[in-house]
């Protein structure tokens, strides 16, 4: 009806829009309009059609018998491709091209509809793949190396050239495997495999037993093509980064942004419309300061902010994006948190159960054959050190002290965890000294003395933070302990200790080497304190809260430190409770002389309280072992005794063993040299979780009944 008034601007424009401008012109000979008047314009635009548009302008010396502004009453059509500066009353249609009735609009809307479907779905494969490629380059960035040492000096390995592969063992109880037993796992990248549809699992292993590293491996082995290549993306969320968040609120397109920033499109991508298939790995839930709370009310749209905590347990039931695939790790004691009825697959990482799996781990990280024979030979004629080597952390501290002590020809061999670790420690500070100070210092009570300013307030920091369940922390809560943030930058004692991480892209955290070095300072503070009369500081650890004397005698501290770590929710205090016990033992004390003024004391009073826990209070199997251990860190071997006395005994007068007790008869057993022929059920007297609590120790016998 007015289509001859229109006139575009007659401007020369690029091939593309030249073609769109001929494809418009057809359009417009349905409306009787001659070409001539319409040009290109560089304003083109896209309408939700897909279909390409040029904006137009009036003619305003076109003849008199044009229809300038045409008018059209309700349930009228106008035809004309502008319409602006027009009239319009009632409602409207609107119908580009030669359709004028009802049949062909429809026709035309479905044809239109199809194109802009295709456009926006080729659209978002095109994002999914350009996000797909990123997230394998940031993967490969972060994972494909292992830093050895700490700081910006540490050792670089790739961690394809080293990984020993470690096998999750479904439904497992707990336990060490001493013999080399062949056992049949599932393989870190067959995690989601199996028979039914697994999309939630959770994977339990005690502190350095190699769970980390095994998100990592099999993150690294998706980016590299070598295995799940069906899975879109992979994301690894670290609760420990996590806790620095605080109580910030966020959607979950706002936190993987956060937490991969490169990543801007995820959503266009289709990532949250269930379009992709994507596996979210949540490492280390027993280091997550706040507990989850799976009865609080869960997130449903990807849209909707909340504390991290909450977007966690949503995407653990499901009620966020339900087909995504989650792994869990934790340590076993934080495990429970989780509701079982939201997990499709239970596992725990057993470390190295093999001897070839331990002499593995050696000859790919020492490249000199011999010395690694000389390595394994001396852990093997060490019997509870070979046992320890099971955890891969454990193996790496092993064999970095081991190294020195065999250069320098030392004869005497740690032979506990703490003595390990106090070794580990002058270590670290006598490479200080050759890298920074240009001298090896041999006096090891010397090298702490001269360094024991510095170490005490990493110790203080330790503890502290440890207090707090954090394992990360910044430059305030370095301040905090009088730590000056610049010089940990360039001091041998830091970096060697320290490794600095830009977590989350904001600032920089730093955190030790491992939390089991942590742990380790942490009790180091503990007896600085108590020498020092500085109780103050200890008084976390007094379960009854009260002010602790200044004559509190040390028994006094480490029953209070026994009964912080029996009643923690997730066991964080565990391997700290190890080390206070074994600190305390005179014979461990020795590579500590210069940072710590020992005064002998005896500790039967603690031992023998740890005994009666043992036998009374109802534990958990990890608590009970844990207390067994901390007994063999003091080399307090009466209730070993006691406990093989039973078992060879034929008459046990009524004696029940508790739960405890069962415990750690089963780990008794699996540490055991000596392989035993029958284990006659009949003769133990105990409760069916008792008896649940021994099935691990079977592979120890050669029969059962």
């Amino acid at each position: 009806m007015g289509g001859k008034n229109c006139k575009c601007a007659e401007e020369a424009s690029d091939p593309e829009t030249q073609e769109k401008t001929d494809i418009y012109k057809k359009k417009l000979d349905t409306l009787k309009v001659p070409s001539n008047k319409i040009t290109s314009d560089p304003q083109v635009f896209k309408d939700q059609t897909g279909l390409a548009q040029t904006t137009t302008t009036q003619d305003t010396t076109a003849p008199s018998d044009l229809i300038q502004n045409p008018t059209a009453q309700s349930g009228a059509t106008v035809n004309a491709p502008v319409l602006q500066g027009n009239v319009i009353h009632g409602p409207v249609t609107y119908n580009i091209g030669a359709y004028s009735n009802r049949e062909g609009r429809d026709r035309r809307e479905e044809e239109m509809g199809k194109t802009a479907g295709a456009s926006t779905t080729d659209d978002a494969v095109a994002l999914r793949k350009t996000g797909k490629e990123k997230l394998k380059k940031i993967i490969k960035g972060r994972y494909e190396t292992l830093y050895e040492g700490t700081g910006k000096r540490a050792k670089h390995i790739l961690l394809n050239k080293v990984y020993s592969e470690l096998y999750l063992v479904e439904d497992w109880r707990g336990g060490v495997n001493t013999h080399g037993s062949t056992y049949s796992g599932i393989k870190i990248s067959e995690i989601f495999h199996g028979d039914f549809n697994i999309k939630k699992v959770l994977t339990m292993g005690i502190a350095g037993i190699g769970k980390t590293v095994s998100v990592q491996k099999f993150a690294l082995d998706w980016a590299e093509g070598k295995s799940n290549t069906d899975i879109d993306f992979v994301f690894i969320i670290a609760f420990r980064e996590l806790n620095l968040l605080k109580d910030e609120e966020y959607d979950l397109p706002g936190l993987l942004l956060h937490l991969y920033p490169q990543l801007k499109h995820l959503k266009e991508a289709g990532l949250f419309d269930d379009e992709c298939k994507c596996t979210f790995i949540l490492d280390g839930l027993d280091e997550l300061r706040k507990p989850l709370d799976f009865e609080q009310k869960k997130m449903s749209s990807i849209t909707e902010k909340t504390t991290v905590d909450v977007l966690v347990t949503s995407l653990i039931t499901g009620a966020l994006l339900e087909s995504a695939l989650v792994w869990v790790t934790s340590r076993p004691a934080a495990a429970d948190q989780i509701p079982p009825e939201y997990i499709h697959r239970k596992t725990e990482v057993r470390g190295f159960i093999t001897d070839q799996q331990k002499e593995e781990y050696f000859r790919k990280r020492i490249q000199d054959e011999e010395q690694t024979n000389t390595i394994i030979s001396h852990i093997k004629n060490v019997k509870t050190l070979y046992i320890m080597c099971y955890k891969p952390v454990f193996c790496w501290i092993t064999y970095t002290v081991l190294q020195e002590l065999i250069k320098n020809k030392v004869k005497e061999i740690p032979k506990t965890l703490t003595q390990m670790y106090a070794h580990f420690l002058n270590i670290q500070k006598d490479t200080k000294s050759k890298k920074y100070d240009n001298t090896c210092q041999k006096d090891l009570q010397n090298l702490l003395e001269s360094n024991r300013t510095e170490l005490l307030k990493l110790a203080e920091l330790a503890f502290k933070q440890l207090m707090k369940g954090s394992v990360m922390f910044n430059e305030e809560d370095l301040r905090e302990s009088r730590i000056d943030v610049s010089y940990s930058e360039y001091s041998g004692i830091f970096t060697e200790i320290f490794k600095d991480e830009c977590v989350l892209y904001q600032s920089k955290v730093y955190c030790f080497v491992h939390l089991s070095f942590q742990e380790f300072l942490a009790a180091v503070y503990v007896f600085h304190c108590q020498e020092s009369g500085n109780l103050k500081e200890l008084q976390c650890l007094n379960p009854l809260n009260r002010i602790w004397s200044e004559n509190v005698t040390l028994d006094e501290l480490l029953k209070g430190a026994v009964d912080k770590t029996v009643e923690s929710q997730n066991g964080y205090l565990d391997l700290f409770l190890r080390f206070l016990l074994g600190i305390s033992l005179q014979t461990n004390q020795s590579p500590l002389q210069g940072l710590l003024t020992f005064k002998h004391k005896s500790t039967e009073e603690t031992t023998k309280y740890i005994k009666d826990i043992i036998k009374v209070q109802h534990l958990s199997a990890e608590r009970s072992i844990n207390l067994f251990l901390c007994l063999s860190e003091v080399k307090d071997q009466s209730l070993s005794t006691e406990l093989q006395e039973y078992l060879n005994s034929e008459n046990h007068s009524g004696q029940k063993l508790s739960l405890g007790q069962c415990s750690a008869v089963a780990y008794m057993l699996l540490t055991s040299d000596e392989v035993l022929e029958e284990l006659d059920s009949k003769k133990i007297n105990t409760s069916p979780e008792g008896y649940s609590s021994l099935i691990p120790a079977l592979s120890n016998y050669r029969k059962a009944r």
